[in-house]
């Protein structure tokens, strides 16, 4: 039993769902007569689409997508994956949001790797986590890890001991250092440890307390950022299902 029909023509795919499908996806595969009766109240419009999948590995993707809920805007995406056999994989994506703000994942796969996740306020950083690897047939020879808190880089690389930091752009001369709190009830990075830091000017700060402003960010987009992530595969869905019945249907 499909839960979806054609309705009209449109140079984009519009999908009106209701949005209980998106909070409980398993609606989506367990057929209720009461589902029939649901009021479509989330939409996603979705302007570019383009799918190919070759052998060896190969695919091309991209999707453009804006989402309502309620008749409101709750944002939109842009994603697109890149795979071959002679250039490797690459994945880019961006979820704009209502107010500004914005996630971006952005992966590259190769004897260089990089991967890194992106909290933005319109063109202001306010949290980011990059990866770099570089390999050398199968062996990791080198690997850095940065994480990116406003106008402050934390940097632990291959061949340094210490952990580096860096305030807009200036390395700081007091490298930072693990602290342990057994105790204490305040919020930490990893089982009770954080990462003190100490800047030029003698001013002492903590990783945990860096980070705290950007994590209830991201807090607040939990659940628009599930909704859009979720649609891209039910846009997948039903692309495939036009076109295997364009093709194969008898």
């Amino acid at each position: 039993m499909s839960f979806f029909k054609k309705t009209g023509e449109s140079d984009h795919m519009i999908v009106n769902m209701p949005h209980r499908m998106m909070f409980r996806p398993k609606y989506l595969f367990n057929y209720c007569t009461c589902d029939t009766v649901k009021k479509n109240n989330f939409t996603i419009d979705a302007s570019d689409y383009h799918l190919y999948i070759g052998g060896w590995n190969t695919y091309d993707y991209r999707l453009t997508a804006g989402f309502t809920y309620e008749s409101e805007d709750i944002g939109d995406c842009d994603i697109i994956s890149l795979a071959d056999r002679e250039e490797g994989q690459t994945y880019s994506s961006k979820f704009n949001f209502t107010e500004g703000l914005n996630i971006t994942v952005d992966r590259v796969s190769g004897d260089t790797s990089e991967s890194s996740f992106a909290l933005m306020d319109d063109d202001e950083l306010l949290l980011m986590e990059k990866t770099i690897l570089v390999r050398s047939g199968f062996k990791t020879i080198e690997r850095q890890y940065i994480l990116s808190i406003g106008n402050v880089d934390i940097k632990k690389s291959t061949g340094v001991d210490s952990v580096q930091v860096f305030l807009d752009g200036v390395l700081q001369k007091t490298a930072a250092k693990i602290v342990t709190d057994g105790e204490g009830e305040e919020r930490s990075i990893c089982h009770k440890r954080d990462l003190e830091i100490t800047f030029d000017d003698g001013t002492k700060t903590k990783v945990s307390t860096l980070i705290g402003p950007a994590k209830e960010t991201l807090k607040t987009l939990v659940s628009s950022l599930r909704d859009m992530y979720f649609a891209r595969n039910i846009v997948d869905y039903i692309a495939v299902s036009v076109f295997f019945n364009d093709h194969y249907s008898d």
